[in-house]
């Protein structure tokens, strides 16, 4: 966006109104979307919906290349990803036992999650860095699909 002449006032609105969709989406995913999902479709079905998302949003910004793809991308990465996902996660805690729960739930909230995203930043600067892959961002796109499918 600075490239195309935008000062900072317009970059700082435009990174505005994606905050402002962010939330919206998010309350209206929590309240009117996620639970049908789980009853209808399942918990699976509801597990598998970010990454589909996320590989249709993927396929939508390398096919148009433009700013507003990657905003939707991120808007419905965070809205999905802490409302639909997040829950449909807690809900699988639910059958267990009281005492596993305590136990087990800190670690995969923590430590867990915490290396899954040190090694996808790791993987993210082997792919990018001039002395890993050194992709583009169309390259990082084809990369993701892979990863997404995986």
């Amino acid at each position: 966006m600075a490239e195309s002449g935008a000062t900072t006032a317009d970059i700082t609105r435009y990174l505005g109104r994606v905050t402002m969709f962010l939330s919206m989406a998010g309350l209206v995913v929590q309240v009117g979307l996620t639970s049908r999902l789980h009853r209808t479709y399942g918990l699976a079905a509801s597990l598998l919906l970010l990454p589909i998302v996320l590989g249709a949003s993927t396929v939508v910004i390398l096919a148009t290349g433009a700013v507003w793809a990657a905003a939707l991308a991120r808007v419905l990465d965070t809205s999905l990803r802490y409302t639909v996902d997040r829950t449909t996660r807690e809900v699988l805690f639910l059958p267990l036992p009281v005492d596993l729960t305590q136990r087990a739930k800190p670690f995969v909230d923590v430590t867990v999650d915490r290396i899954a995203k040190g090694i996808g930043a790791v993987l993210l600067l082997v792919l990018i860095k001039p002395w890993g892959l050194g992709l583009a961002w169309h390259q990082l796109g084809y990369a993701n699909l892979i990863i997404v499918a995986a």
